[in-house]
């Protein structure tokens, strides 16, 4: 039974982290890249892997052992009230101190739990970037100040450790005192009532066992706690992201099919990129005849890919509109619209990939023909 049990909980408890992480996937779909702006991308990857990994925990290992630690210690007491009520009576307020105990100090251990997963994800999201940008700091000689970065990282989230588990060794220790005086109330009760010839002495050591058994299940949910702190840390930074609005929402129209092009028109159009102080665009007027072809030129941070950004909406302007063809493009479905416009950004992201999968990521359909003419336009044929 117990192997089954196993079995079973480890089953659903894997089945529920592949449907979180396709659903963490779907989710970050809507929200990017606005929301990468402000969530660092190795943060998000300790999300994806170690976070979610961590609720396993939770589904394979608490739900069972929970129950238990409930069940056996009333079947325990209920079971010395039927022979000697004195001796329940005995244990029970330590029974109660030790199921309960854990629950009153659940509050700060949830605190440091939480903080503890944060600074894991700022040691990763650091560890990512180092790892990215290596050459760049091996060519300006800036090592030696990312390694003290990165140290300073690790001795904080060494401390908050440290500090989390001192607290659940420091409950792992009261529940093991608790206990003894569980085990010797019941003795001395029991040895009253032997003495006064209530309770026949031979039956005492079985009912001292018999109490001393009601706190081994107390005792692995209290080891169970231990991992439950990182759980719920790990569980609210996943749902963080899931409770996070996204900054773009789809329309009900589809773009009209373009008959020699279509006309764009930004109309007082304004937008500041959260967090920022200093709108990247004001009262915006702009208009591209359809047709024809437009350079905008200008010092960075005049606004030329706030521009790009804003008419694939990936943001959507906080003042003015932009237009397609006369249409608010708030009003168009976001995937049949991000296929009307072509976008070459500044940074090319490689996937880890063949050349020809990386030149195909906008046109799968594209035959070897097509991929060969984009290869030689790129000079990489």
């Amino acid at each position: 039974l117990h192997w089954l049990e196993s079995w079973l909980a480890h089953d659903i408890a894997y089945r529920l982290l592949a449907e979180m992480r396709i659903d963490l996937f779907r989710k970050l779909e809507t929200l990017a890249p606005a929301y990468l702006v402000r969530r660092r991308s190795g943060d998000l990857i300790a999300l994806a892997n170690q976070d979610i990994e961590t609720i396993e925990y939770f589904y394979a290992h608490t739900v069972a052992p929970a129950l238990v630690a409930v069940m056996v210690p009333t079947a325990v007491v209920l079971t010395l009230a039927l022979i000697a009520w004195p001796i329940a009576l005995a244990l029970l307020p330590f029974v109660l101190y030790a199921g309960l105990a854990p629950v009153l100090t659940r509050a700060r251990v949830d605190h440091l739990g939480a903080q503890a997963r944060d600074a894991l994800g700022l040691l990763s999201a650091y560890v990512t970037e180092t790892i990215q940008g290596l050459s760049d700091l091996v060519a300006f000689q800036a090592v030696a100040s990312r390694r003290r970065g990165f140290m300073g990282l690790v001795r904080e989230y060494q401390r908050i450790r440290l500090e989390l588990l001192r607290d659940l060794s420091s409950q792992t220790a009261q529940l093991e005192i608790v206990t003894g005086l569980g085990g010797l109330a019941v003795a001395v009760v029991g040895a009253r009532l032997a003495a006064e010839h209530q309770l026949m002495a031979t039956t005492l050591p079985l009912l001292i066992l018999l109490a001393l058994a009601s706190f081994l299940p107390i005792s692995e949910i209290a080891q169970v706690g231990r991992q439950l702190a990182d759980t719920i840390a790990s569980t609210r930074r996943y749902y963080a992201v899931q409770r996070e609005n996204p900054p773009v929402v789809d329309g009900p129209l589809r773009p009209p099919a373009p008959v020699g092009g279509s006309q764009i028109c930004f109309e007082r159009v304004g937008f500041t990129y959260p967090g920022a102080r200093r709108p990247a665009l004001s009262d915006v007027e702009l208009t591209v005849p359809a047709g024809s072809t437009m350079a905008l030129v200008g010092p960075s941070g005049a606004g030329k890919t706030t521009i790009a950004n804003l008419l694939l909406r990936f943001w959507d302007p906080l003042a003015g509109r932009i237009l397609l063809d006369g249409v608010d493009l708030r009003e168009f479905e976001l995937d049949h619209l991000r296929a009307r416009i072509s976008l070459v950004s500044q940074d090319t992201y490689l996937f880890n990939d063949t050349l020809k999968a990386n030149v195909a990521l906008a046109r799968p359909e594209a035959d070897e023909a097509a991929i060969h003419r984009a290869l030689e336009q790129a000079a990489l044929a």
